[in-house]
């Protein structure tokens, strides 16, 4: 088993317990904090992204990974991690809606039967602007999405 195949099967099972019984939060945290550490840590050209996709592959609202990890790391005494520490309740705010954005364009995504996809608000202006990355689609499925983006 590798080491992605690994942390996505404790993830899973983890995310599983969490959503049927919510007192599991911590230790689904203990498993988002370990996974991240090691993905941060070891995988440095990753700069995380690599647990952040998988965290979207597998449903788990990142913003709900990234609470419960925090939630963990407190719990040991490690405290929040420095950027969050540095945050202001304006700047939590706004990554809030962020994610709120993220997830709700990608729940109309999957209703239009794309599902393999990520979606990250990349700028907050007038306008919120997306970044929408595709995994794996094949040819027919892009012309398909091109012709509803054409109708539209």
């Amino acid at each position: 088993m590798t080491v992605d195949e690994q942390a996505r099967t404790e993830l899973k099972a983890a995310w599983e317990k969490y959503k049927t019984f919510e007192p599991a939060g911590l230790e689904f945290g203990e498993v988002c904090y370990r996974w991240h550490k090691w993905y941060t840590e070891d995988k440095p050209k990753d700069k995380g992204d690599r647990i952040r996709f998988m965290w979207k592959d597998l449903g788990i609202p990142h913003t709900t990974a990234y609470l419960w990890k925090d939630k963990y790391a407190e719990s040991i005494g490690k405290g929040k991690t420095p950027e969050v520490e540095r945050y202001t309740e304006k700047e939590l705010e706004h990554s809030h809606v962020r994610a709120e954005n993220e997830q709700r364009l990608e729940k109309l995504f999957a209703h239009c039967g794309f599902k393999s996809c990520y979606i990250k608000q990349n700028c907050a202006t007038n306008e919120y602007h997306f970044n929408v990355i595709f995994s794996a689609l094949t040819e027919a499925k892009v012309r398909e999405l091109a012709a509803r983006l054409r109708t539209k």
